[in-house]
């Protein structure tokens, strides 16, 4: 019987930055709990490669899949979901840096040392499986840079940096939504022809709000980011329709989807001021309340 442990990462959302993320690798990104949140077991034959497979929802033409092939085919080990999680939240970039753990402990016979230098190990690792994959888009990794440091994490993969902040904001707090909507996220990126240069020109104006603690600039880069994401055909009907009937919800200061035509995930900016009557008006509604920023997490974690 192998020794078990416990592995965390926080949930990932893209607070700005997905498509703009795909050319200039810069985003500001949100990690929060609850995460996923696994029981690991290494030496344990308890589980076969179908079941890892299912466990995942690994993809035969996923260059990930590979990596976990590999590591099962290694030495065994079993893994175990300990909480149910959301579709939107991150489960492809917490399921790369576990088997990328699982992988080290091969190698070392320990956990890693969760540094830098690991960091910018495990985004080589991440880059170099896509050269395989010539016809597969290669994601931007900004949600596994995320997931490592935690936080409100200001990322730019071109210089592999991330700073990990608390939110910047006293009066003006998020409220993070499930949809209840699915996207296959890798057709949708393959499907993508040329991005609009207005996305990185926002993203740095809300990147000097948030340094500056500037809430009414953050707002405007917030809704021209939405306003943009609209015109480029690049959210989801359904999406839109939500943000408009979120709009009604006291308090409210603006809303836009998150990550992939924000299909999945919404973000609903609100005065800090009317948190008591919108925390009662969502209790009442339909809606899905995943995190606030009360909920801003730390990064991976094993123990």
């Amino acid at each position: 019987m192998g020794s078990s442990y416990q592995f965390y990462s926080p949930y990932k959302t893209f607070l700005l930055g997905e498509y703009a993320v795909l050319e200039n690798c810069q985003a500001i990104m949100l990690a929060t709990r609850p995460g996923f949140s696994l029981s690991v077991q290494m030496n344990s034959r308890d589980m076969t490669w179908p079941m890892i497979e299912e466990a995942f929802s690994l993809h035969p033409n996923c260059p990930v899949t590979s990596l976990w092939y590999q590591a099962f085919h290694d030495k065994p080990f079993s893994v175990s979901n300990m909480r149910r999680s959301k579709k939107g939240f991150g489960a492809s970039g917490a399921w790369m840096w576990l088997v990328l753990f699982i992988k080290y402990f091969h190698v070392h016979g320990h956990w890693p040392i969760l540094n830098h230098s690991f960091f910018s190990e495990g985004m080589t690792r991440y880059r170099d499986l896509y050269q395989d994959f010539p016809r597969l888009k290669r994601p931007s990794g900004a949600d596994m840079a995320c997931q490592f440091y935690g936080g409100l994490s200001y990322v730019d993969l071109n210089i592999m940096s991330v700073e990990a902040v608390s939110w910047p904001f006293h009066n003006l707090g998020f409220v993070l939504i499930a949809t209840g909507f699915t996207l296959l996220t890798h057709q949708h990126l393959a499907s993508l022809r040329e991005i609009s240069s207005d996305f990185q020109v926002i993203l740095l104006d809300a990147l000097a709000a948030c340094h500056n603690q500037d809430e009414d600039g953050f707002v405007r880069a917030f809704k021209h980011y939405q306003q943009v994401l609209v015109f480029e055909g690049l959210q989801y009907t359904q999406t839109t329709e939500c943000i408009e009937a979120l709009s009604v919800c006291p308090g409210f200061v603006a809303a836009k989807g998150c990550g992939a035509l924000g299909a999945e995930v919404i973000c609903l900016l609100y005065k800090q001021e009317q948190k008591v009557e919108l925390d009662r008006y969502l209790c009442a509604s339909p809606y899905v309340v995943i995190a606030t920023e009360e909920d801003l997490s730390g990064g991976l974690g094993i123990s």
